[in-house]
């Protein structure tokens, strides 16, 4: 299969569900799995990274789908703010209407202006104001400015030099964050300008662009999917390796020290037709994948409303089961309700066309 031809990886969707899920638990049942549950402890403790997925993720889903081929830059960007915009302005006035609600604290102006518009992870003081998970579309929307440039240098110097550049970068933002972890600067290196900040995820970014280019390549080979079940058995070995030393791949996990597992289970699925794939591309598992984007942002508010007005706590396991099974449902129900009709709507404003 060639840069340029179509392709449609379905089974690839549920893992966006599972990882706003790791994510939804590590916020709100991290103590609680820490009491009891030690093994699930160790996996949710780490669910922070899954951001770090997302991130991963977007640069596999954007190169599978507009790599290899000429970019009509503005449809690109109005495709991605029809994708992104709706839930984000529904999730950021529903948060910012309870925490008045509830807590009558609201943030300076400047944080909520910085928060309306996406931009406030470039400001570790306000990164997390307001609605904290909706950082990370702050970074999606650089790795939306930048995804053009990409485009373009593939086209002009092919995919091999292009993936061995972005590979580069992937290299270097883990070394920048293993110098800032060891050096005696100023930075609070274990606070929000580490975690947040937008450069510091642009290789975990790439090195999803690189992976899209491996699975476009490979997949055109008849052997392709030998490849499948060793590359999945090498995720998991990698994820071992990664978390049971401390090494500077598990020191900076967060901000793409764990690429090398992503890369390896990306790939295996992708390449994959065997009944995991097969039951993973079934409409249930595709819908759940769909809804994560709800799931994820939506998980602050729909808290404040099931604990009427904690911020955080540490909930019984038979209350997040309840909450997660309610946060889950409402998702589904915003999803098909106002993402799916409010992506048509955008498009169609400006130029007819319709979402990818």
């Amino acid at each position: 299969m060639s840069l340029r031809s179509a392709m449609y990886l379905p089974q690839l969707t549920f893992l966006r569900f599972v990882a706003a899920m790791l994510v939804v638990f590590y916020h709100y049942g991290k103590q609680t799995f820490e009491a009891g549950y030690p093994f699930l402890h160790s996996i949710i403790a780490e669910g922070s990274v899954a951001v770090s997925f997302f991130f991963f993720l977007s640069g596999v889903v954007l190169g599978i789908n507009y790599l290899g081929k000429p970019l009509d830059v503005r449809k690109f960007w109005l495709r991605r703010l029809a994708r992104i915009a709706p839930l984000y302005l529904l999730a950021f006035i529903l948060t910012f209407c309870l925490q008045a609600y509830y807590f009558g604290d609201l943030p300076r102006g400047n944080a909520i202006i910085a928060q309306l518009f996406a931009l406030h992870a470039w400001f570790p003081e306000m990164c997390l104001a307001i609605n904290y998970p909706g950082w990370s579309i702050s970074v999606e929307l650089l790795f939306y400015l930048i995804f053009p440039l990409i485009a373009t240098i593939v086209l002009a110097f092919g995919s091999v030099r292009v993936s061995i550049f972005l590979v580069v970068i992937w290299i270097g933002n883990v070394l920048i964050e293993v110098f800032l972890r060891s050096a005696t600067t100023s930075l609070d290196v274990s606070g929000p300008f580490i975690l947040y900040f937008p450069l510091l995820h642009i290789g975990t970014f790439a090195a999803g662009c690189v992976c899209a280019m491996l699975i476009r390549y490979m997949a055109d080979r008849p052997e392709a999917s030998r490849w499948s079940t060793p590359l999945l058995l090498g995720s998991v070995l990698t994820i071992a390796v990664i978390y049971t030393g401390d090494g500077p791949l598990r020191e900076t996990a967060h901000n793409g020290g764990a690429v090398p597992a992503f890369f390896l289970l990306i790939t295996g699925l992708a390449l994959g037709k065997n009944k995991l794939t097969n039951i993973l591309s079934k409409r249930p598992f595709v819908l759940l994948g769909d809804a994560s984007y709800a799931i994820y942002l939506l998980q602050f508010p729909v808290f404040m409303l099931y604990s009427h007005g904690l911020r955080s706590a540490s909930l019984a396991l038979h209350e997040i089961a309840i909450y997660s099974t309610l946060l889950i449902l409402i998702a589904i129900a915003v999803y098909l309700a106002f993402e799916l009709p409010m992506k048509r709507k955008f498009l169609m404003w400006f130029n007819g066309s319709s979402p990818d």
